[in-house]
């Protein structure tokens, strides 16, 4: 009896000895897959990093951007109205040309309708003579 107890406790040595070599295997592969996820985790935070800093330029870009167009817009405004008050002004010179033309063709028709009575006089005085 005592080689069966002996024997079946060399089998349970054995047998411990066995999980603990499997548990060490476990283990190790626990660690190195805990490790790789970490190693993964990083990367996915690195990559996360780098896409949220590209978020972050692209919406300094584009405030930059709408804020250039804001101005721009502003400019475009201002230059509108500086040349249409420029049209106005030229508009307003036009008429007042226009109306100082138009006085000026009637003032030289009215002289002209004048002449045209004095050479009629005249000439009616030089055929009496």
């Amino acid at each position: 009896m005592n080689a069966k107890l002996k024997a079946d406790y060399e089998a349970k040595l054995t047998e411990i000895e066995r999980l603990k070599a499997e548990n060490e295997a476990i283990r190790q592969r626990n660690q190195e897959a805990s490790q790789a996820t970490h190693q993964a985790n990083q990367a996915a935070q690195a990559a996360y990093q780098e896409k949220l800093a590209d978020i972050e330029r692209i919406k300094a870009e584009n405030a930059a951007i709408r804020n250039r167009n804001a101005k721009a817009q502003q400019e475009a405004e201002r230059q509108n109205q500086a040349l249409q008050a420029a049209y106005e002004a030229k508009l307003a010179e036009i008429k007042q040309i226009e109306s100082e033309n138009e006085a000026i063709r009637k003032r030289n028709e009215q002289a002209g309708q004048a002449t045209n009575q004095t050479n009629q006089a005249a000439q009616a005085a030089y055929q009496k003579n």
